[in-house]
């Protein structure tokens, strides 16, 4: 598709160049003559119109991808099935005097996690997808559009308009629909570390769309946060010190009248052994500490009256959280393995920006149960209320062979956690003593419950390409909670 694209960027050019060259054949002579005269002097490329244009074009780049998924959810506790698409191709014009410009599609349609049959009316008409405005699930436009500017000898990067927040705040699977405009500043003139400064008027997570844009108290799929985010951190290894087996990351965020202070780190060490034989150490850690009065800035009601409304759900929402996981990971040849522990502190365990962050904790079920991020380790999900805690322990055994690669995971969940509940599951513990009320802001629907459970999930994927692979995992949960979920997955890396 690449070559496509490009090829038919080229062929305009050449078009429109040969059009010019027959329209200025009756100035060839005078244009040999000047030309001769000027055959001694020093040749500098024109900095003219069409030459920026042409460059702009000829060396544009296109990344991205399209994916399509199959999931069927049911047991005890869960029934749901449908189809979920994504076609997300960024285009990035070449570089002019170290300036480029970057401009971005996003299509999707369907749940990653259907809450009964959404089978039927998923094609949503007879000649195009239907997709509104107003959904937060169903979008097509434009998610990127921004200004790049690089400064070689600085070894720095700017850039300008509305673009998603990549931060290891947030898990980078996801961070598509986390979004912002303002501006960010990255630096790599340390080998091995890269500096990140961003400030953003205008914001949105993904999770908090998808939790509040269907709340009986007003939609909020159109609007965003005026809680001015701002992001500084640091990622990456010390080999500017001699030390790249060692790894490390800090980030922090202040969101005005919101947030005091969301903290990510971690620190890694690399051992390598013959045969390509690795041990690998990994402790992390994430803390956030709310302002003391929080709200949301926005016209949307549900959100500028959110923390007014949570203080009313369980035990109100919590002012301190934090989580923290310890992981080995192992490998040699085609084989690799992990094994976790994860827990919390302080008075919850909500202390990411998305329901994931970059914390690499087991599961592949337990945290995606409901959709948009209520269960997990979210800033506002099931586990950002007082008195909840969380324990995670887990295990991933690997192996690659050619294209093929065969995983099983094995993970325990326990604790104070208030997992949600699909609406089959919350229609079993309604009224019971295990029922400690709606989840988060905008899915009161889907009860909670501390529960002690046990995901098994095998899964098995193909690369028939470096861009074009195919994926299924079967994840089965048991104990105080029984749900089984497949999912499909077909993705072609542009």
């Amino acid at each position: 598709m690449k070559k496509i694209l490009l090829s038919l960027a080229v062929c305009s050019l050449i078009y429109a160049e040969t059009t010019q060259a027959s329209q200025d054949g009756q100035n060839t002579l005078e244009t040999n003559k000047v030309e001769s005269e000027n055959a001694n002097k020093p040749k500098v490329k024109p900095a003219s119109g069409a030459t920026l244009l042409k460059d702009f074009i000829e060396y544009a780049t296109l990344d991205g991808y399209a994916r399509g998924e199959y999931i069927y959810t049911d047991g005890r506790d869960g029934y749901g099935q449908g189809f979920r698409m994504f076609f997300r191709p960024n285009i990035t014009t070449g570089e002019v005097k170290g300036f480029s410009f970057t401009g971005g599609l996003f299509f999707s349609k369907g749940s990653a996690a259907p809450d009964g049959n959404a089978i039927a009316d998923f094609i949503g008409g007879t000649r195009i997808f239907d997709v509104k405005n107003d959904a937060a699930i169903d979008v097509f436009g434009i998610s990127n559009l921004y200004i790049n500017k690089k400064f070689e000898k600085a070894n720095t990067m700017v850039r300008i308009g509305a673009m998603q927040i990549e931060t290891p705040l947030n898990a980078p699977s996801g961070s598509y629909g986390d979004r912002g405009m303002g501006a960010l500043i990255k630096n790599s003139s340390l080998s091995g570390m890269e500096f990140l400064l961003a400030t953003y008027g205008s914001w949105m997570t993904d999770n908090i769309g998808l939790q509040t844009y269907a709340s009986n108290t007003g939609k909020s799929a159109n609007f965003g946060l005026g809680n001015v985010l701002s992001i500084v951190g640091a990622k990456g290894n010390f080999a500017f010190a001699g030390l790249e087996n060692l790894t490390a990351t800090l980030y922090y965020a202040y969101a005005d009248r919101l947030i005091d202070m969301m903290l990510f780190g971690d620190v890694g060490y690399k051992f390598k052994f013959d045969n390509n034989a690795y041990l690998n150490v990994l402790v992390q850690v994430g803390a956030t500490i709310m302002s003391e009065n929080p709200h949301f800035q926005s016209k949307a009601s549900v959100l500028s009256n959110y923390y007014q409304e949570a203080s009313k759900i369980d035990k109100g929402w919590a002012h301190n959280r934090g989580v923290y996981n310890i992981r080995l990971d192992w490998g040699m040849g085609g084989y690799s393995g992990a094994l976790g522990y994860a827990g919390s502190f302080a008075e919850a365990y909500g202390a990411m920006l998305d329901s994931a962050g970059q914390l690499k904790i087991g599961g592949s079920l337990w945290s995606s149960l409901v959709a948009g991020g209520v269960i997990g380790f979210g800033f506002t999900g099931s586990g950002s209320y007082h008195g909840t805690d969380i324990i995670v322990a887990y295990t991933e055994q690997n192996y690659k062979l050619g294209g093929w690669k065969f995983g099983l995971g094995l993970t325990y969940v326990g604790g104070n956690n208030r997992i949600a509940q699909m609406s089959k599951g919350s229609a079993r513990i309604k009224g019971t003593a295990a029922d400690r009320g709606g989840a988060t802001i905008g899915k009161t629907a889907n009860l909670t419950m501390d529960a002690d459970i046990f995901e098994i999930a095998p899964s098995i994927a193909y690369n028939f390409t470096k861009n074009l692979s195919a994926s299924l995992v079967f994840a089965q949960i048991v104990g105080d909670m029984v749900v089984n979920r497949t999912k499909v997955t077909v993705m072609y890396k542009f």
